[in-house]
């Protein structure tokens, strides 16, 4: 895959093409340069590079309008909270003519979008004694709690590495095609956990093995089906590793 300078701006026109063109009526089409230049217009591509600060980095912020009217269509800001807005951004890429050419797209934008809800939940607090738990009861009737500022993500890029090669925090600052090309080559599956610690946004990267076991949990599994299940997943590492990061907040008789 070629990320020279000048194909991405022809990505990015062909994008704009795109989420004018498809799904729209001849009404819609018509109103589209008033809604371009609306104000409510100007406050989505505002609120969408702030909860997809890389991914407008990426494909350029003044696509980002086009991007905001067509998301637009299909959903509107719950009472008026722009930052509760913007989940669907992925599908919109996703649905376009250029995911086949740049899928990673649409899955920096689902990275983005489970960084941004994880940044703005409500920390649950440990119950340690809850751990007690193990030694009265079988691992059958036991079942984890997972801290409500977490989330599990699965992606076929390197969407971590490509997050922080673009150094959110400089503005100016844009990676070289070879460095972009170099880390999506590179990419293979990987299983990410993002979660939130003492006020700070976190995302570590864990084996194959944890992620399912801990997705299994989350779906409401209890511990002996749990190390049943998954016969390589080391119960023992793995709490120590969970209540150290803040991952799980109690154990629990009920689901």
């Amino acid at each position: 895959m070629n990320l020279d300078r000048q194909q991405l701006n022809q990505w990015q026109h062909q994008l704009a093409e795109v989420i004018f063109q498809l799904s729209r009526t001849p009404l819609e089409q018509e109103a589209g340069l008033n809604i371009y230049r609306s104000n409510r217009l100007m406050s989505a591509a505002r609120s969408l590079s702030v909860s997809y600060p890389v991914l407008s980095k990426m494909i350029g912020e003044e696509m980002l309008l086009p991007l905001a009217a067509r998301l637009l269509v299909k959903e509107s800001p719950n009472r008026g909270d722009w930052a509760e807005w913007g989940r669907g951004l992925a599908k919109i890429l996703e649905h376009s003519e250029l995911h086949q050419e740049l899928p990673f797209l649409a899955e920096m934008a689902r990275f983005e979008w489970q960084r941004h809800c994880i940044s703005r939940a409500s920390v649950d607090e440990i119950s340690l004694t809850s751990l007690d738990l193990l030694n009265t009861h079988s691992l059958d009737e036991i079942f984890l709690r997972f801290n409500g500022a977490l989330t599990l993500l699965r992606s076929d890029f390197a969407v971590d590495e490509l997050w922080y090669l673009h150094r959110v925090n400089e503005a100016d600052y844009m990676p070289t095609s070879s460095m972009i090309k170099q880390t999506l080559m590179a990419a293979k599956p990987m299983y990410l956990v993002l979660y939130q610690q003492q006020h700070e946004l976190r995302q570590e990267r864990v084996s194959q093995v944890d992620f399912l076991a801990m997705q299994t949990a989350q779906a409401g599994s209890n511990l002996g089906l749990l190390v049943e299940q998954y016969a390589e997943f080391d119960f023992i590492h793995w709490l120590s590793r969970a209540l150290n990061s803040g991952w799980i907040t109690a154990l629990s008789l009920e689901p």
